[in-house]
């Protein structure tokens, strides 16, 4: 009796054995299976990560079809510097002392005047005469450089205008970009003599330079504080919608609560009981007191 007894206690504790290490080995096989599923998945982001070639991708498109701008004449830099200076001016012109309604000229009007078209001209000096007053104020001249003009009198005090416009810019040019085809044109042409791309990029590069004036900067600091001010107060706002709509839902019982089928197809919520359930509850209790009575 004793024999059969430690038999069956020795057959009991090989089949616990048997159990913890087949336990183990299938804990330690998906261990390996998911560290496996892991690499994989790391492998495939890394895979979506790298950049394909557009003749490797599938859901190849047609490109649009696109259609000249109407009346374009200008070659296609020179009227990108004109969409520079256009915009420039409407983001900035209220600053620098520009009526947007009045000293910003059109893509339009731009054109004719590099064109040296009608009375577009005249726009065309004015606007250069107001970017380059503007540009020898704020951020004016390098050190170090020469700031006088054929007569010996200095830049910053010398009037600017229509006259004056050609010296002064040859000046500024030289100034920054040093001796170039286009400053030593200067000296001899005035502004309006030169090709519509030059003229562009006379503008452009009068812009750029206002890019960098205290005005514009301070400008741009004051959106940037305004936009941080605004997220500021968005997630205020958000934060106390959140809160609102918290305490809505604890006066109204309205939880969000995980649903089950019962036998007959009915939906059992498992969050907080309603009234009529509390009820049933309570008659079912008391009819069990009854039959324990």
């Amino acid at each position: 009796m004793m024999l059969m007894k430690a038999m069956e206690a020795r057959k009991k504790a090989e089949e616990k054995e048997r159990l913890k290490q087949e336990k183990k080995v299938e804990k330690r096989l998906n261990k390996e299976r998911k560290l496996e599923q892991k690499k994989l998945e790391l492998q495939m982001a890394k895979e979506l990560k790298k950049p394909n070639e557009d003749m490797c991708l599938s859901d190849h498109k047609a490109l649009p079809e696109f259609f000249p701008i109407p009346g374009l004449v200008l070659p296609g830099g020179a009227f990108a510097d004109c969409l520079m200076v256009v915009q420039f001016l409407h983001n900035f012109g209220k600053v620098l002392g520009f009526d947007l309604s009045i000293d910003v000229p059109t893509l339009n009007v731009l054109q004719e005047g590099l064109l040296n078209v009608g009375d577009s001209m005249g726009e065309i000096q004015d606007l250069l005469v107001r970017l380059l007053a503007a540009a020898v104020h704020d951020p004016g001249l390098p050190s170090g450089h020469k700031a006088r003009t054929f007569l010996g009198d200095h830049v910053t005090n010398v009037r600017i205008n229509k006259d004056t416009v050609s010296e002064i810019l040859q000046i500024y040019l030289e100034a920054h970009n040093g001796q170039t085809e286009l400053t030593e044109s200067l000296n001899t042409k005035p502004f309006q003599a030169h090709t519509p791309a030059q003229k562009a990029s006379v503008l452009a590069f009068l812009v750029n330079e206002l890019a960098c004036s205290k005005v514009v900067v301070n400008e741009i600091d004051k959106n940037i504080d305004h936009m941080s001010n605004l997220r500021r107060d968005k997630w205020i706002v958000e934060g106390k919608l959140r809160k609102l709509k918290m305490i809505h839902a604890k006066r109204t019982g309205k939880k969000e609560t995980i649903g089950s089928a019962d036998s007959n197809g009915e939906h059992r919520f498992l969050g907080t009981p309603t009234p009529g359930r509390k009820r049933k509850r309570k008659c079912g209790d008391s009819d069990d007191d009854d039959d324990d009575d």
